[in-house]
């Protein structure tokens, strides 16, 4: 059996010894580190819990406190055979056998990034009402018109059924078999979606996605690399898989800048559309306390222009290439007319100081721009701990040393 590693991710797992050595090879081979569930258990936590249908009984549920069918607000693996299919977007991820735990990972990641995009979503409505403001990512998705989801790879026997079962859910798909058209019909058009099939190469991923930070990237298989949103496999189970990206296709993305704000409203700048400072403070707490409840990262990210401030042409420009390479959940503030403050849920430091390169790198790259601006940037990160409240998060990050180099 593959040694686990203490860094592996957990994942606790309900079942008889019968199965022991199986289970815990494949799922120790996946990347997992698997522990026995103990009772009770913890209902609030990121750490998946996987049911071997085939040696659980009844009984050994409820002696752990819960059963099968709770609705436990953590993510929950049915490994076997089911009595009855899950309901359309159900919380809970299916595995039929032991054979196919190696695309678990990318399927918990697949749901860890929509459950986030909820919650996330949830939390600004709760702070836009503390503002008074309407709640302008809701109910503007033209849920009469049909959206566009856009499909690279072959027109092959993925790609008939997967167009049929789109269509049938009020979402058209376009498809194009080369990067180069994709491309093409990216810069014409509004897409909702990218499906890609796994074929295609890194190179001509990171061209087409690159300045569409809003954009979701799904990578079609169930033995798909563990990258950009996810993975959705439509083979094992294409209904619901049809049902999610229906679903995602027809909800509005989380913006993260305004073309138009109120005049008079607090919540947001009124010359970039980021949202302010007030906004943040009023957000962060619940940001923070969500992190802690589901035990996952977040990080504040600081980036600074010395020397001199910002004229207003400057600033929307800056403002807006940021916002292309961010991801929907990502909260941009502008602080002042030299500087912008990100709050990265689900972000480590480590993972914070990539993205400060890599906004450094496309500031350096920028038509107008150049190294003229790329040179000046500043940047420095600070990931919550215990002892932290928001506003001693926010006065970290906004003081200390900050770097000036690409992070590794």
């Amino acid at each position: 059996m593959t040694e686990p590693s203490f860094k592996d991710p957990q994942i606790e797992v309900v079942f008889r010894p019968t199965r022991q050595n199986d289970l815990l090879s494949r799922l120790a081979s996946a990347g997992f580190r698997p522990i026995n569930a103990t009772a009770p258990i913890e209902t609030h936590t990121s750490v998946p819990l996987l049911i071997d249908l085939s040696t659980t009984e009844p009984n050994q549920l409820e002696d752990l406190g819960f059963a099968a069918s709770a609705d436990l607000n953590r993510p929950v693996v049915l490994l076997g055979e089911l009595r009855k299919p899950l309901r359309p977007n159900a919380k809970q991820i299916h595995v039929t056998s032991l054979e196919l735990i190696s695309s678990l990972p990318a399927r918990l990641d697949l749901r860890r990034r929509s459950l986030l995009r909820e919650n996330e979503r949830a939390l600004r409505q709760k702070t836009e009402h503390t503002f008074g403001n309407p709640l302008y990512f809701e109910d503007k998705a033209k849920r009469t018109s049909s959206p566009k989801v856009l499909y690279l790879g072959p027109i092959g026997t993925r790609f008939l059924p997967l167009s049929k079962g789109l269509a049938a859910r009020g979402v058209q798909v376009v498809a194009s078999i080369t990067a180069q058209t994709a491309q093409m019909h990216l810069d014409a058009e509004t897409f909702r979606l990218l499906l890609i099939e796994g074929t295609q190469t890194p190179e001509d991923v990171a061209m087409l996605i690159q300045g569409r930070g809003d954009l979701p990237v799904f990578i079609i298989g169930s033995d798909a690399l563990n990258v950009y949103d996810g993975c959705v496999d439509v083979d094992q189970d294409s209904e619901t898989a049809y049902d999610f990206i229906s679903d995602r296709a027809k909800s509005e993305p989380l913006k993260t800048q305004l073309d138009r704000v109120r005049l008079g409203a607090t919540s947001h700048d009124p010359m970039t559309g980021l949202y302010s400072e007030a906004f943040l403070r009023a957000h962060l707490p619940r940001q923070m306390a969500a992190c802690a409840q589901y035990e996952t990262p977040l990080t504040l990210l600081h980036l600074r222009c010395r020397d001199s401030d910002l004229d207003s042409s400057d600033l929307v420009t800056l403002s807006n290439c940021f916002v292309a390479n961010l991801r929907e959940t990502d909260l941009l503030v502008r602080l002042n007319s030299s500087s912008f403050l990100a709050v990265l849920r689900d972000t480590s430091y480590a993972g914070a100081a990539r993205l400060a390169s890599r906004l450094i790198a496309v500031v350096e790259n920028h038509a107008d721009y150049g190294t003229r601006f790329a040179e000046r940037l500043l940047w420095r990160a600070v990931e919550r701990r215990g002892g932290f409240t928001p506003d001693s998060l926010i006065q970290s990050v906004l003081s200390g040393p900050y770097s000036k180099a690409i992070a590794a």
